[in-house]
């Protein structure tokens, strides 16, 4: 389980938080948001849902059959970048997804 949180840490939430800071927060403050920095962190983030899809399709949980912190600890960042347009770049990866 502590190797999935130290991935969630830097390789899920690196690129979450610059795209949800840029498309959540940003305009809440009347800031442009930069689109290169979005779009270098989507594709940051497709590598690391490859990695999660490959492991989801073998197990129901990161960690195995059952949910645990490591499952828990994404809820946040993936609520907010679900929330977005770029919520749709889950659409590739059921089992990430689900």
């Amino acid at each position: 389980m502590d190797e999935w949180l130290d991935v969630e840490y830097g390789q899920y939430s690196a690129p979450c938080s610059p795209i949800i800071y840029n498309v959540i927060v940003k305009p809440m403050h009347g800031e442009v948001i930069d689109q290169q920095v979005v779009g270098t962190n989507l594709e940051k983030l497709k590598k690391t849902l490859d990695v999660y899809e490959a492991c989801l399709s073998q197990c129901k949980y990161l960690a195995g059959d059952v949910i645990s912190f490591a499952d828990l600890n994404y809820f946040p960042s993936t609520y907010y970048i679900m929330s977005t347009e770029y919520g749709s770049v889950f659409d590739s990866y059921p089992h990430a997804k689900a």
